[in-house]
């Protein structure tokens, strides 16, 4: 596995390269792989999700999605990552782990990430010793607040692939 690498360019040297910064400060270009780390804003630990709430509304599936192949923070990077590609305007809460979006065109929605919970077999059943642990998952989803909702499920449709690791959430 290959060390991630930090190259600093001068502001002379990136001018020579016809890359010269706006503000005339050193350009710090970074490995792919830290890239997504460092850059996000939306910083949460992986062990702060809280479970869904009891009294929780059903969620809509077409908004929703149950991953359990990435830890938390990860998810929240590449969710992050996508609400700067398509120019969201976002506002995070890192205390209940919530993104407050507006798109450009008057979209309003937030984005919540939960952490799975442990299957609750029926009473009348015996057997529990197989009973299902979804704690390790994560649960996203986004909720629409106001606006056209035909642009916010395409605004969703690409931030939950991108949760996903799926697409590169380009705008369409």
């Amino acid at each position: 596995m290959q060390r991630p690498q930090l190259i600093r360019r001068s502001s002379s040297s990136a001018r020579s390269n016809g890359n010269a910064s706006v503000d005339g400060r050193s350009s710090i270009l970074l490995n792919a792989d830290l890239r997504l780390d460092l850059a996000t804003p939306w910083k949460i630990s992986d062990t702060c999700l809280k479970p869904v709430p009891p009294f929780c509304p059903p969620m809509d599936p077409n908004c929703t999605v149950f991953l359990n192949d990435a830890s938390p923070s990860v998810v929240a990077a590449r969710i992050s990552s996508c609400l700067k590609k398509r120019s969201i305007s976002v506002e995070y809460d890192e205390e209940t782990i919530t993104a407050s979006c507006m798109t450009v065109d008057r979209v309003h929605f937030q984005i919540h990430l939960y952490r799975g919970n442990r299957a609750v077999l029926p009473n009348d059943l015996t057997d529990i010793t197989h009973t299902p642990d979804f704690s390790h998952a994560i649960l996203v989803e986004i909720v629409r607040a106001r606006g056209d909702a035909i642009s916010f499920h395409r605004h969703c449709r690409s931030i939950l692939n991108a949760a996903m690791a799926q697409s590169s959430c380009a705008e369409t």
